[in-house]
């Protein structure tokens, strides 16, 4: 159904241009994949689109690039989206690209970029020569990009501790974590024991062997682009695990299932760099 909405929205943008012309409105054709609120919507297990709320493109200074991602859309290079971010630059005018950058940075950005249809006409031009859509890692290498990037939680039933969560498997609730760290606040209010699932991107500048440390409850994993790193075991092993492997710069697909526990209400994980010594705290420090 939320396939078919976006596909409705883009018919009506193509067939009535003028519909989309004010405000808001010119949104539509985004909401049926974010959402009215920005927040991304879901189809089955897989995102349609990412919240806006946690996009560097709306929350930063990039009203370029954002101009030039919704211009020529973004590959399904990613396992955690079901389609492709659609090229709209045949389907909107300039006029309304600007309002649709307007509109997100404010109401979800927490800051207006105050784009003309101009300055569109100028970035469309820029463009032009551009045959294909964007690759999510040319669009983090364009940014000066935190380590975590794009981070969402699901939460399931700590039933699902240790292993791989299914399609099938129905999720607690889920959003975006504005600050691009790993938290335990999705676990707050809770009356049930329960697995978060975070996911995102993990962006990395440089060619180097990482030493990933993590610190999570028995049965948490961590993958990356899909292979398992590291396994706490759920028959009474330790709490904390150590890995290391060798990274080229780009942006990878992160995900962590953290397991709470007694020990560890929240989950920490610091990355160190062999060559560089460098080290990076990917979780939050003060207390939720």
């Amino acid at each position: 159904m939320k396939l078919a909405n976006f596909l409705i929205a883009t018919a009506i943008a193509t067939l009535f241009p003028g519909a989309l012309t004010a405000d808001s409105s010119s949104y539509l054709i985004c909401a049926s994949c974010h959402g009215k609120d920005g927040l991304g919507m879901k189809l089955n297990s897989k995102w349609l689109a990412p919240s806006l709320h946690t996009s560097k493109y709306v929350t930063g200074d990039q009203a370029e690039l954002l101009t030039a991602l919704i211009l020529k859309g973004i590959a399904k290079d990613d396992a955690r989206y079901s389609q492709p971010m659609m090229p709209l630059e045949a389907i909107l005018s300039d006029a309304q690209i600007a309002e649709i950058v307007r509109y997100t940075t404010q109401e979800f950005g927490g800051q207006l970029r105050d784009v003309s249809a101009d300055d569109v006409a100028t970035w469309r031009e820029q463009y032009q020569d551009q045959a294909l859509p964007w690759h999510r890692s040319e669009l983090a290498a364009k940014l000066s990009p935190e380590i975590l990037s794009e981070l969402h939680f699901t939460l399931y039933p700590a039933d699902q501790a240790g292993g791989d969560i299914k399609s099938s498997d129905q999720p607690l609730r889920s959003g975006g974590i504005a600050s691009n760290l790993l938290s335990a606040k999705p676990l707050a209010n809770l009356d049930r024991p329960a697995v978060v699932v975070y996911e995102g991107l993990l962006n990395l500048t440089q060619a180097d062997d990482y030493e990933f440390r993590l610190s999570a409850g028995p049965g948490s994993v961590l993958k990356i682009d899909n292979e398992t790193l590291g396994r706490l075991e759920t028959n009474g092993g330790s709490s904390s695990l150590r890995v290391r492997k060798g990274f080229e710069p780009g942006s990878y697909r992160f995900e962590l299932q953290f397991v709470a526990s007694a020990e560890t209400p929240s989950p920490e994980l610091t990355l160190r760099t062999r060559k560089t010594r460098k080290s990076f705290t990917l979780h939050e420090t003060a207390t939720p």
